[in-house]
């Protein structure tokens, strides 16, 4: 047998199921997060119990949060590191090359 709930958010991020309130998001906007939150464990922080900040936050039901990430940036430091790489393997390689070739000849002088 399926349940079917009606799950709804309000704009100041309380919770209903079916129109009974069961939680509210804990949404906070802080002035200096980097000096007023301390990293906790993971991905938690703690800070003080109310907002410092001048913004309202507000949850609007049935969005995606786009990525703030900006992808150009990352592919091109992607392509960076792969590059980088590359030219540190070529130069371990050269160099174990130029390792075995001085101890063959070193083989052969003594």
């Amino acid at each position: 047998m399926l349940f079917r709930s009606e799950v709804s958010v309000t704009p100041d991020g309380a919770i209903s199921v079916n129109g009974t309130a069961v939680a509210t998001f804990g949404i906070g906007v802080f002035a200096d997060p980097e000096a007023e939150l301390q990293h906790t464990e993971g991905n938690l922080f703690t800070g003080p119990t109310a907002s410092t900040g001048d913004e309202v936050p507000q949850v609007v039901q049935g969005y995606l949060e786009s990525s703030n990430a900006n992808i150009s940036q990352l592919m091109t430091q992607l392509v960076e590191v792969g590059r980088s790489y590359e030219a540190a393997q070529k130069l371990v390689q050269n160099q174990d090359e130029l390792l075995g070739k001085t101890i063959a000849s070193l083989g052969r002088i003594g």
